[in-house]
Parts: structure tokens; sequence; C-alpha cells
């Protein structure tokens, strides 16, 4: 009996520790840098082009148009998912946009929302961009799990941010700056 005390102990202490580390730490942010070798209006239309996505993005397997004018604040897109065998419907709704200059995106999914901020400055034909990204759990143990799991989201961010620069040009990606 006194086993099995002991190992409940454990399991709620470790428990405890996994929601607490959701409270602590409830999103996970991070930026992306890169550098374009050409000009921003040869470069910005393929990230407006929603359709492009499951050639860029990992796991991506179609994007739909839901409401809204495409490439509008509003408009909304759900974009079917397939990881590691688990579907998923993220919907993804631009929530301000300057064309050539910014957009921001909030991804919605049962679990978890993530939100985009792409900025690019043009200088000498060079187009430098920077991407904030967070995430953030819908409930604790959401919160919780992206709290343990960032690293592996960050990886999988830049992964997707290197396919979508590689697709516009020869680029230069910068290592990732995580914001606490």
């Amino acid at each position: 009996m006194k086993a099995l005390n002991y190992a409940l102990a454990v399991i709620a202490t470790l428990l405890l520790l996994f929601c607490l580390n959701g409270i602590l730490k409830p999103k996970v942010s991070f930026e992306l840098f890169a550098k374009i070798d050409k000009p921003i209006e040869k470069s910005w239309p393929l990230l407006q082009d929603k359709f492009n996505l499951s050639n860029l993005l990992e796991d991506v397997q179609e994007t739909e148009y839901v409401y809204g004018n495409p490439g509008t604040i509003g408009s909304a897109s759900d974009i079917y998912i397939n990881s590691d065998g688990n579907h998923q419907i993220i919907r993804q709704v631009i929530t301000e946009i300057t064309p050539n200059k910014s957009i921001s995106i909030l991804s919605e999914s049962k679990f978890k929302n993530v939100e985009y901020q792409l900025s690019a400055v043009e200088h000498n034909d060079t187009t430098y961009l920077t991407s904030k990204i967070t995430y953030k759990g819908n409930n604790l143990f959401t919160k919780s799990y992206i709290a343990l799991t960032g690293s592996s989201l960050v990886e999988k961010e830049e992964l997707n941010f290197r396919n979508f620069l590689n697709s516009v040009s020869d680029t230069n990606l910068k290592k990732f700056n995580a914001i606490e």
C-alpha cells in the first residue's frame, strides 16, 4: 500500500509540474529573419498564394477559401493538415495586411492558436524579412504541451520559413532568435 501511495504521489507531482509549466509559460514566441536578393514586388505575390501552401509547408494537404475576398483583412481559409497520421483543420484569418510591407494571420485550431506576423523592408533591391510567431494553447494541457515542445515548434517553423524562402529565390536564412 505504501508503494502505491508513493507511486500516486510521484504521478501527482509530475502532473502538477506539467500543468505548472503551462501556467508559467502559456505561450512560445520566436522570430525568424531572412534576406531575399530581389525586390519585394517580385516575392510578395507568392506569399498571397494560399493554394501554393501545400508545396511550401510540410504536412499541408490542401487549402480552401471559406469567406471574404482572398488576400484582404478578414478573409479566411481552411488549411487541411496530415501530420504523422493526425488530421486537422486550421482556420487562417488575415488580421492585418499592408501589401508589400506586412501581413498578420491568426491560425485557429481546436487545441491551439498561432499568430503569424511577417514584415518586409526593402533596401537596394534586397528584401529583409522578419517573421514573428506566437503559439498559444487553448487549454491547460496544450499550454503545457507547447511549453515543453517549444524547440520542436521552432524547428518546424524554421523549415516552413526556409521552404517559403527557397521558393522565392536564393536566400540567406539567419538563425532564429527565441523571444520569451
